[in-house]
């Protein structure tokens, strides 16, 4: 969390923004609004990865139940 003082909150790193400013030249993005604006398919890559930990979690609690139910009472 940034910290705050009288003109509001810290600014960026400026090596942080360096960074950003090359990797825009590189892709070739010349206007800092197309540079905000998330890359076409992030929402459906991140939706699939929901669905994949999802499914990684199913199988991680049906092995434990699995574990459970052989254990002799």
């Amino acid at each position: 969390m940034q910290s705050r003082d009288a003109r509001g909150v810290r600014p960026y790193s400026p090596r942080m923004m360096t960074a950003l400013l090359l990797y825009a030249y590189c892709v070739g993005l010349v206007s800092s609004r197309k540079s905000n604006a998330p890359p076409r398919g992030l929402t459906q890559v991140a939706a699939e990865w929901g669905i994949v930990c999802l499914c990684h979690n199913l199988r991680k609690l049906d092995r434990a139940v699995g574990a459970m139910r052989a254990v002799p009472r």
